[in-house]
């Protein structure tokens, strides 16, 4: 298993809870056609999104207990997104909240920057290998409008770059070194093309884009399509990445399998601006939300479109690093 950095960035106060109430994965049997549900443990909101697994793949747990049926796999991912939403609005607008999480990482990556310094592991020592899929251009252009009606209220917020936006499908491994990631390079570059042309003849449909948020970030989250005739879904596709890694010969180490979709566009890196406008922050990002629910509810999204998956691979928690391999879009 790479060695990871710990206790590093935002994401270290982050408890990855899986708020569905489908399913946490706390033992998976390689061999999952037979597998029994006692297998599967059901959680409210107290799971941490992964449990503790043995062989199989983690994301057959949601498969498997949802049938496969995309209304009930796109409404995990929605109960998710909503109960995560209620959470922190609770938590922002509570009279003993005290201030919005600051990324120490993201604000010396920019100074950094402003100095002319080079952004090397003195400033992020965090390495990471995933795939990304890249949103169409209709995606960036609302996305676009969302970060700028967010900055008015707090002009000091950071912004996602439009050509950094990402989806992350897989995380195959995060907080590392550099050399540990070249290693899981070597090995899996052998099945790279296969990997990259997935998409291309297993087409997954994203829906129904609103901004999800907590006290450090800002991301537009989707929903795996519904529809019956969506019958791959966003769900089949990271079990896939997943298994196809694995067989490769690449150990999977992704922080959680939670019933997630989303495209980070924000983050904070100060808090002053904000002192004294919870309110009318959380008001701004409700109105952003009764927007995007009436002028973008209609928006799809199928993963490969235009683009197809990045293979990334460096300090990419930012939208940075490089690109190992890039598939097909469609």
């Amino acid at each position: 298993m790479p060695a990871v950095l710990t206790a590093i960035g935002t994401d270290a106060q982050n408890s990855f809870e899986d708020l569905s109430g489908i399913c946490t994965p706390t033992l998976l049997s390689p061999a999952i056609g037979g597998v029994n549900r006692q297998l599967f443990a059901t959680n409210g909101s107290d799971g941490n999104g992964l449990g503790e697994i043995e062989g199989g793949n983690p994301y057959d747990a949601m498969l498997y207990l949802s049938n496969e049926d995309p209304a009930v796999i796109s409404k995990a991912y929605q109960t998710h997104r909503t109960l995560r939403n209620a959470k922190f609005t609770k938590m922002l607008r509570s009279p003993e909240f005290d201030g919005v999480n600051i990324d120490p990482i993201l604000v010396r990556v920019e100074q950094a920057k402003r100095e002319g310094r080079a952004v090397d592991d003195a400033v992020d020592p965090r390495h990471c290998l995933v795939f990304w899929a890249r949103p169409p251009e209709r995606i960036r252009q609302f996305v676009k409008t969302v970060q700028e009606r967010l900055r008015n209220i707090a002009p000091d917020l950071w912004i996602m770059p439009e050509d950094c936006l990402h989806m992350t499908v897989l995380e195959i491994t995060h907080s590392t070194t550099s050399e540990t990631i070249e290693s899981l390079v070597d090995t899996i570059a052998p099945s790279l093309p296969d990997i990259l042309a997935h998409t291309k003849l297993h087409r997954a449909r994203l829906t129904a884009p609103l901004l999800s948020f907590d006290a450090a970030a800002m991301a537009i989250s989707f929903l795996p399509s519904p529809a019956k005739n969506d019958k791959y879904t966003y769900h089949h596709l990271r079990r896939d990445l997943y298994g196809l890694c694995r067989d490769a010969g690449v150990e999977v180490d992704s922080r959680y399998v939670l019933p997630s979709a989303h495209i980070t566009v924000a983050r904070f890196v100060e808090n002053e601006g904000l002192k004294g406008k919870m309110e009318e922050w959380m008001r701004e990002v409700e109105g952003i939300n009764a927007w995007l629910r009436e002028e973008c509810g209609g928006v799809n999204w199928e993963v490969g479109e235009e683009r197809g998956l990045d293979c990334r691979r460096g300090q990419l928690w930012y939208g940075g690093g490089d690109t190992v391999g890039l598939g097909e879009g469609f």
